[in-house]
């Protein structure tokens, strides 16, 4: 059992080498070709600050080879109404509409969109609630800009 384990675990080291896996973070990823050279959009709003500020966090803020600009939207809707009608829980969808431009010819390289959601509770006081709101809305921004990473850092065409 134990040769049966180790034969595994090489052969799928092998295969995981041949289909040309690259991780994120070496030295001729699409993470280091973004980092540090993406211009990304001036925030206009709450929201758009919070993503931004966690774009930001993770490719830096100084470009001169890529722009990435986004078109978010956010919906509120309630999910949980109690008998008298007064709603209890909220969900809070966003989507991102996405696009990375070369600087250097204007030309689009990549377009995508993400999509997710929050939720928040609205039983306590009008404080608390709005503080769980906020809190979802943060929440929401990082999931958001998250996935907009993992999408950019997948493209092959951004490989060094």
């Amino acid at each position: 059992m134990w040769l049966f384990n180790h034969q595994l675990l090489l052969l799928m080291s092998l295969l995981v080498v041949s289909c040309g896996f690259t991780p994120v973070y070496s030295p001729n990823s699409s993470f280091q070709n973004l980092n540090n050279h993406t211009q990304i959009q001036i925030p206009n709003d709450k929201d758009s600050f919070i993503l931004v500020e966690e774009l930001q966090t993770k490719l830096g803020n100084q470009g001169n080879k890529y722009s990435l600009t986004f078109d978010l939207t956010t919906k509120k809707n309630d999910i949980l109404t109690s008998t008298i009608g007064r709603a209890l829980r909220f969900n809070i969808n966003g989507t991102v509409d996405f696009t990375l431009t070369a600087l250097k010819n204007n030309k689009t390289i990549y377009q995508g969109q993400v999509t997710n959601f929050t939720s928040y509770s609205a039983t306590g006081q009008t404080a608390e609630t709005r503080f769980s709101e906020q809190e979802a809305h943060t929440r929401l921004m990082r999931i958001l800009a998250n996935q907009i990473l993992t999408q950019l850092y997948a493209r092959q065409e951004l490989r060094p």
